[in-house]
């Protein structure tokens, strides 16, 4: 019988969160743990905005993804194929 695995969930406050890191910056070094203070950082700053209730949904979405600079249709313009030119005669 197949089923989807359930997630634990874990739930840690912000200094226990920086406790373990402190220890797994003992043994790993700090090049090593520095993404993930970065990420509970992140993470900290987004669950902020969501609690605010202010945030819209698009700001919501620029911060996660970026902004949207480019449009496909700039970056590669579709082109409709077009029909053969008439060759002339070599002559």
């Amino acid at each position: 019988m197949k089923g989807k695995a359930k997630a634990e969930v874990l739930e840690l406050d912000f200094e226990q969160m920086q406790a373990q890191l402190d220890q797994m910056e003992q043994t790993l070094g700090e090049q090593a743990v520095r993404p993930f203070r970065l990420l509970l950082s992140w993470h900290l700053s987004l669950l902020r905005l969501i609690e605010q209730k202010n945030t819209s949904i698009s700001r919501l979405r620029r911060l996660l993804f970026g902004a949207r600079t480019e449009r496909l249709s700039q970056v590669a313009p579709s082109q409709a194929p077009s029909e053969p030119s008439p060759q002339t005669p070599n002559g």
